[in-house]
């Protein structure tokens, strides 16, 4: 049985730094996939993400990860800086 562990969206090419590339996440990471492009607000398996590669991190939520697992439907994302 497969498991849904994000919630992720299209978006458009991004700028990022090669070195900044990795494998896996931590969950409530906010990925860059950059061989899709797509982002990914991820909230579970990160134990065994490692075989997931092109990750750059962007990100990282700062509500429930409960709150983003029980998303459904379309929405549109807006990610600012911090600051």
């Amino acid at each position: 049985m497969s498991r849904i562990n994000d919630f992720c969206g299209v978006t458009e090419e991004l700028p990022y730094d090669k070195k900044d590339e990795h494998n896996g996440w931590l969950n409530g990471d906010i990925d860059y996939a950059t061989d899709a492009p797509y982002f990914t607000i991820l909230f579970e398996d990160e134990e065994v993400s490692e075989q997931y590669g092109n990750q750059v991190n962007i990100g990282v939520i700062d509500c429930p990860l409960s709150k983003i697992s029980e998303l459904d439907g379309d929405y549109d994302v807006r990610i600012e800086l911090a600051e």
